[in-house]
């Protein structure tokens, strides 16, 4: 499921995937930004955290471009 519907009211901008192209750049590339120190925190003790993390968001990104189409031309 989208967690945004009804995209007609921004203007058909499908936000949740560009939200999740963002969190993609910013967290799961080789050059990813660490200076998040919450994250950070809650990964201390998690050796797989950050995989764990890019994990769902590539699943989720992956969820979003597939549906896209569908979500920018629904009413």
């Amino acid at each position: 499921f989208r967690s945004y519907t009804g995209l007609s009211k921004f203007g058909r901008v499908d936000i949740e995937l560009q939200s999740f192209k963002t969190f993609h750049e910013f967290f799961c590339r080789d050059k990813r930004v660490t200076y998040f120190p919450y994250i950070n925190e809650a990964f201390k003790e998690s050796p797989t955290g950050w995989d764990d993390m890019c994990k769902y968001i590539d699943d989720r990104l992956k969820f979003l471009q597939e549906t896209h189409e569908a979500a920018i031309n629904k009413d």
